[in-house]
């Protein structure tokens, strides 16, 4: 029986026999690569609630064996597949994951710099990274987050804190678009924002924030005695990817008094490119930026981060005093997370994406980023001759957006029939199992989306899309012909 004496060492694993669990670890790794390289993986794999409930059940002291490790860890949707183009792709890259490894493995406190002096001076030269792709001020700065959920309540915070006051903020009013992350209006509510101080303006026919209705709403709501307070833009909606007129919104918040906040989450990355950058023109001029380096950058989940433009706007938003806690130098914010950031107890999250950068270098992001984008340029012109097949005519950081038009009904439109066409064409195009791809809503048009945004999937793999959904166009239309003929022979 364990004791003071005889204390229970298993907790205690010593490094022959952790090697030995990374090893099989490992294999399984090489497994699933392996199988995905060889096209017998898919990208989705059925689930079965049954098993994984018996497969995760506790009570028993007995090690998991390979085959029950592959199944909890691979069922469902694999968006670390190259065939999955549904929707944003996250993680992935396995140096980012070997970044994640390392700082669990040493197990450094990132709160404040004597914890882990090393690991948050890795953190704030990522950082700095990050202000510098956007193009942010000399007196930018930031901190990293769980992901673009925390990022974007964090933005709310501060702006309430350095822009309201205890006499304003019953007032006080957000505005955003109704292609917002859903995670901008959880944001404001956890702020302690009421739902009618949540201004959801109209999009365009892109998903652009409709900029006349947004000035119209300003100017009533400043006469009416409310205090707009906030710009919530997007620079690329999840659902179509749409870029906010970045330009001119810094003008409505400047000439209104907001605080200007950018939800970049996934396509900021993209600043890394030309095209990115003519697409978000503007965008270092927010008062706060967000963006996960765990999706377009694909390193391991849990890599957000918010960005300001103005660090002094941090400390006063998170800082509270406690005298059980080391010295923290305030001038150096960057290095003391816990007084610019809501977190405390948190994991070093730098290294997931300074570790990639180092190890591959700048312009390997750069590339594999413009292939994207090139990708996705490539599916707009192939199904732009495709049979049956409307794609949407806007600007795209990677997402292709398209219509499925039966032509035996396209002479009567009616758009509650356009939608089930298109669901019927995602539905056909996914039951191969070799490509899954997603809808997405814009004004009550569903639309079939293809997001070649994995940074494995190459031009191999949107050719097989693109051919499947040729196909499946094609045999949803000698169905619809075969379903008119029997209407007719029976009048």
């Amino acid at each position: 029986m364990a004791s003071i004496e005889n204390p229970d060492l298993s907790l205690e694993t010593n490094l022959d026999e952790f090697s030995e669990r990374m090893a099989q670890a490992v294999s399984l790794l090489r497994d699933y690569t392996g199988q995905i390289e060889q096209g017998t993986f898919t990208p989705y794999q059925t689930i079965v609630p049954e098993q994984l409930v018996s497969l995760a059940a506790l009570g028993e002291d007995t090690p998991p064996q390979p085959a029950e490790l592959w199944e909890l860890l691979t069922q469902g949707f694999n968006a670390n597949h190259p065939g999955y183009m549904a929707d944003i792709p996250g993680g992935g890259l396995l140096l980012s994951a070997l970044g994640d490894f390392l700082t669990s493995g040493f197990n450094r406190w990132p709160g404040l710099y004597p914890g882990a002096p090393g690991l948050l001076e890795i953190e704030k030269a990522a950082l700095n990274w990050l202000c510098r792709m956007f193009g942010m001020t000399t007196h930018a700065a930031g901190f990293f987050t769980s992901g673009g959920s925390l990022a974007n309540f964090s933005a709310v915070h501060i702006a309430r804190v350095h822009r309201l006051t205890a006499a304003n903020s019953a007032t006080a009013v957000i505005y955003t678009s109704d292609q917002c992350h859903h995670s901008v209006v959880k944001a404001a509510r956890m702020a302690g924002f009421y739902d009618h101080q949540i201004t959801i303006l109209p999009t365009d026919e892109q998903g652009r924030t409709d900029l006349q209705a947004l000035s119209s709403q300003l100017l009533s709501d400043q006469q009416e005695g409310r205090l707009p307070f906030m710009l919530i833009a997007n620079a690329g909606s999840t659902r179509t990817g749409a870029v906010d007129d970045l330009q001119a919104m810094r003008m409505l918040a400047d000439q209104s008094g907001c605080w200007l906040h950018v939800d970049a989450a996934w396509a900021g990355s993209f600043m890394l490119t030309e095209r990115g950058k003519a697409l978000m023109a503007g965008i270092g001029q927010a008062d706060s930026i967000t963006i996960d380096p765990h999706k377009a950058l694909w390193t391991a989940w849990g890599s957000g981060a918010l960005l300001v433009n103005d660090a002094s706007t941090l400390k006063p938003a998170f800082d509270v005093d406690a005298d059980y806690l080391p010295f923290a130098d305030a001038e150096e914010l960057m290095l003391n997370p816990s007084v610019i950031s809501p977190e405390l107890s948190r994991n070093a999250r730098g290294l997931q994406l300074w570790l990639p950068l180092k190890l591959a270098g700048e312009q390997a992001f750069i590339h594999c980023l413009n292939e994207k984008l090139d990708l996705c340029e490539q599916a707009v012109s192939v199904l732009k001759t495709t049979p049956g097949i409307q794609v949407a005519d806007w600007p795209s950081l990677g997402i292709c957006c398209f219509t499925f038009e039966d032509l035996a009904t396209s002479e009567h439109p009616n758009i509650a029939i356009a939608n089930q066409n298109t669901q019927a064409l995602i539905d056909r195009v996914n039951e191969d199992g070799r490509v899954v791809i997603s809808g997405a809503h814009l004004h009550g048009r569903l639309y079939a989306r293809l997001a070649p945004l994995q940074f494995k999937t190459h031009k191999q793999h949107v050719d097989l899309a693109l051919s499947l959904i040729a196909d499946a166009a094609q045999f949803l239309q000698s169905q619809s012909g075969k379903t008119g003929q029997a209407e007719k022979s029976t009048q």
